[in-house]
């Protein structure tokens, strides 16, 4: 991992040359410091990257020398009080690109750009190189595959969030765990197969289902204490039992442990959410989406955000979110829910009941008690104007 300065040619080195070479060292340190915190990244220490500082980078070469798989390159040029950052991702097996992003930031505050920066680009880099290892273990041949790459396959099809990619998900975190019964990912990940069932309205029994996520993602918690994912999932998976202030608690921790994990930021936010405190959430959602802008789970986070926004009363922004996450992949009744309740308060019948009539096709059951029954809202919070917004559009009461 090596980010350099790039400026025009000079005759001379200047005091400012000095100052570009020490923000480019203080990014890259910043990195590789939060990428460590990643628990399942192998990250190379600062001494044998920074070696590269000066030298033209052959990725391939580099990946060799070093033995990791990936390397994380980047450049750094400066205007007057602007500057701008580039970073790559490279596959150093083949030097194929994996992500790439530029950055431009005001210089007001040097600490305060190398911070974002570094945020920015470790939230974006940790779910590109997952999916870049899930495609890995998809197409490997199956004599060579182990433990690892069974549960990359599992997480090839989590991501798909269909009912029977997420059945056959945990059969394939189950048949890693049977291989390897150390292996922590795992049993977050069934854990997480069990969540998306409850979220996406598979789930037989939301109990059952909830019972299982947090029996699974306390035992990732006990295998590594410092993993921020094994304690986002334990928190994420307390809120469906609407156990709050423990939710919030373990995806607090989660975030302490790795503040660039976008999921975690979202988990808080859901939290504060389904618990009553939507201005509280907002900041969180927002961090989750600046940290992973194309994050499978950007669906669940516009859908929060058009919850926060209905809960306060902009019922207008409410709709615009929702319609954003309707424009994701996959199908989630809870981006229905919250539209159609949207266009209730606003009075916008006929269009609620084009949205209703869709969402019905795939989900006959729906109503408010359904939504009563699979949405973790608290059940003092107030939720009730969610509920009248369902009425006014014409959604039917259901069993009591």
């Amino acid at each position: 991992m090596r980010f350099r300065k790039s400026h025009p040619s000079r005759s001379c080195p200047s005091a400012s040359d000095a100052a570009d070479d020490s923000f480019a060292d203080g990014v890259t340190e910043e990195i590789i410091t939060a990428l460590s915190r990643v628990r399942w990244f192998f990250v190379i220490a600062r001494g044998s990257t920074f070696a590269y500082r000066s030298r033209d980078i052959d990725p391939s070469k580099v990946a060799r020398e070093l033995g990791v798989r990936y390397i994380l390159m980047g450049s750094i040029r400066r205007s007057g009080d602007r500057i701008r950052v580039t970073a790559k991702l490279i596959d150093g097996s083949n030097g194929s690109s994996v992500w790439a992003r530029s950055y431009d930031r005001a210089l007001s505050d040097i600490f305060a750009v190398q911070d974002d920066i570094t945020q920015t680009i470790v939230g974006g880099i940790e779910p590109e190189l997952g999916r870049a290892e899930r495609e890995r273990a998809r197409v490997k041949h199956r004599e060579s595959i182990d433990a690892w790459s069974i549960y990359q396959r599992g997480m090839f099809h989590l991501y798909r969030y269909t009912q029977d990619d997420l059945v056959e998900a945990r059969r394939q975190f189950a048949a890693a765990i049977a291989i390897d019964p150390e292996l922590g990912p795992a049993y977050s990940a069934t854990a997480e197969a069990y969540y998306y069932e409850v979220v996406y309205g598979f789930a037989e029994s939301v109990a059952h289902n909830g019972e299982r996520a947090i029996e699974f993602a306390q035992k990732a918690v006990a295998l590594d204490r410092d993993d921020a994912g094994a304690h986002c999932t334990l928190g994420r998976a307390r809120y469906l039992r609407r156990e709050y202030a423990a939710a919030i608690s373990e995806l607090e921790l989660a975030l302490d442990l790795n503040p660039s994990l976008a999921l975690a930021h979202y988990g808080l936010g859901a939290a504060f959410v389904f618990s009553g405190k939507p201005h509280e959430a907002f900041p969180h959602l927002e961090s989750a989406i600046r940290l992973s802008p194309q994050d499978p789970n950007m669906g669940s986070y516009l859908a929060r955000l058009a919850e926060v926004k209905y809960l306060v009363g902009e019922d207008e922004a409410a709709a615009r979110f929702a319609l954003r996450a309707l424009g994701q992949p996959s199908f989630q009744w809870s981006r229905y829910a919250v539209l159609i309740a949207a266009l209730g308060q606003l009075g916008r019948k006929d269009e609620a009941r084009r949205y209703l009539a869709e969402l019905t096709r795939t989900r006959p059951n729906f109503s408010v008690a359904f939504v009563r029954d699979m949405h973790p809202f608290s059940r003092d919070m107030g939720a009730d104007r969610y509920y009248e917004g369902l009425r006014k559009a014409g959604v039917a009461e259901g069993p009591a």
